[in-house]
């Protein structure tokens, strides 16, 4: 994904609440693969180096275990091979109308 400068919370500097959204958008598209109907339950977020802006990241997603409906999944955010942001989160599948 490309990281938008109009995305910057501090000067040349990636907001905080933009990397949880990429990181929650990446973690929710990996759970659609093997339960469509599921939304985010809890979602940690760890911050370990400033992301910049103007650069392309990459974001990766992985199902950790998935039982009786509720799955647990790990995400990163890299930026030239350096992870600045990683998330753990919960989802549960919703009952379908």
């Amino acid at each position: 994904v490309w990281l938008e400068s109009t995305w910057q919370g501090y000067q040349d500097q990636l907001h905080g609440g933009v990397i949880a959204t990429l990181l929650d958008a990446g973690l929710t598209h990996c759970t659609f693969l093997f339960a469509p109907q599921s939304v985010t339950a809890s979602l940690n977020i760890r911050y370990h180096h400033p992301v910049p802006v103007a650069v392309e990241a990459e974001i990766r997603a992985w199902c950790v275990k998935a039982k009786h409906g509720m799955s647990r999944l790990e995400a990163t955010l890299t930026v030239a091979g350096t992870v600045c942001a990683s998330a753990t989160a919960s989802f549960m599948q919703t009952r379908v109308s």
